[in-house]
């Protein structure tokens, strides 16, 4: 919560605990301590347990942070961009490392902390959702995951920009790009196509794989056979782990 700023009980079950039960004894315990709420949305029809920190929670935990020498991350607490699609893309890969016979998630850092590093490499106006490692088969992809939203303008209602223009500032990178993937998270129809159009026409120094949500959500995690790589011969999906070598 910290983190993401609102979890399901399931999200918070596959981060954390090892049994639904035991992760909603916790949350119970920490909601009745006034550090938790459970919000309640009149719009929600799945009927799943909501939970966010409070006022109380942010600066218990900030206080925790710093009597340990830990920093303090920027906006703590706070509701992270297009957390419907972020936070259920990691609860995948956390899922999937558990397993034991896949691969590993074995970092993940915020949007914020991934778009500084960014900067500190002299890439600009890019707005990735987070940064992470993947490990499979002893192969590590650091991957920098975009979402498209495909929206028009929100005052001239002017159609979406192309897919690609929101990736453009990954060519200033001049000590190199931070991650060995770019993945891009299309929800509209015909953006995908147009961004893999788009990039086999220009590509990039970097891999750059795209999917649909709908893909993400049929699949069990991100790690799957579910992204189309830009320029790539290969025309079916393939895995996370992949992308890097079309």
């Amino acid at each position: 919560m910290a983190e993401h700023g609102e979890l399901y009980t399931e999200q918070v079950t596959e981060f954390l605990f090892s049994s639904r039960p035991a992760a909603s004894r916790h949350l119970t315990a920490l909601t009745r301590a006034g550090l938790v709420r459970r919000p309640v949305y009149e719009s929600d029809r799945s009927h799943q347990a909501h939970y966010e920190l409070t006022g109380e929670g942010i600066r218990a935990l900030a206080d925790h942070l710093r009597s340990t020498g830990r920093p303090v991350p920027v906006a703590l607490g706070s509701l992270i961009s297009d957390h419907h699609i972020v936070t259920p893309f990691r609860v995948g890969l956390t899922a999937a490392s558990r397993e034991g016979d896949r691969g590993c998630l074995y970092q993940w850092m915020r949007a914020l902390d991934a778009v500084a590093r960014l900067r500190a490499r002299g890439i600009s106006h890019v707005n990735p959702r987070a940064y992470g490692v993947w490990i499979e088969g002893g192969v590590a992809v650091k991957f920098l995951p975009h979402v498209d939203n495909g929206e028009p303008g929100p005052i001239s209602g002017t159609p979406a920009p192309p897919p690609s223009r929101a990736l453009a500032g990954y060519r200033q990178a001049g000590k190199g790009v931070l991650g060995t993937a770019i993945l891009v998270i299309t929800n509209m129809d015909g953006r995908e196509s147009a961004l893999l159009r788009e990039l086999a026409e220009a590509p990039l120094e970097v891999a750059v794989a795209a999917t649909t949500t709908d893909r993400l959500g049929a699949a069990s995690s991100a790690a799957d056979a579910i992204w189309l790589v830009a320029g790539s011969a290969t025309k079916a999906p393939v895995r996370l782990v992949d992308v890097p070598l079309h």
